[in-house]
């Protein structure tokens, strides 16, 4: 839509004000529907799993229910079922798809560096005492992997093709 707004106002002569206008009011409205998305995820969270808006962090770091989890993942969000994993969801779904969450490995440095780098230009809030709580879950589970291209094939049962 911002290309969109941006090929007219380069064919139409005497438009930047327009195209400024546009550009301003698409990053109010992105604003504003991240706010309204973090309160839809809370009202959805609290349906499927009311146990994951606990208010204290001894609470929310507790592992999920064993009627979630299949082979190691919670199964509602994909994270890794461990200790922490409510204060990530609940932390890091009210801006992002928690594939971001997922698909990244760092450090715990990293991931620290990732928290200022959305605090300062994301947006995000001051995490407290959750912070070190989530810092130990991402550090314990999504750190980075040493294993080259792919994971090593195993349990494999091998055939010859025949012609």
């Amino acid at each position: 839509m911002i290309l969109a707004a941006a090929a007219f106002a380069t064919r139409s002569r005497g438009c930047a004000k327009w195209l400024l206008q546009a550009l301003l009011c698409l990053l109010l409205l992105s604003e504003v529907s991240c706010q309204g998305k973090q309160e839809e995820n809370r009202q959805a969270t609290a349906q499927s799993d009311p146990a994951a808006l606990a208010d204290s962090v001894e609470a929310a770091a507790l592992p999920p229910p064993d009627s979630d989890v299949v082979d190691g993942i919670h199964v509602p969000t994909g994270l890794i079922a461990d200790e922490g994993y409510v204060l990530v969801r609940n932390n890091c779904i009210s801006c992002h798809s928690l594939n971001l969450v997922k698909n990244k490995r760092a450090t715990r440095e990293g991931w620290l560096s990732t928290i200022r780098w959305m605090q300062q230009t994301q947006g995000l809030w001051d995490l407290g005492e959750n912070e070190k709580p989530i810092l130990d879950y991402l550090a314990r589970n999504y750190a980075p992997d040493d294993m080259g291209r792919r994971k090593q094939l195993t349990e494999v049962e091998w055939y010859i093709l025949k012609e």
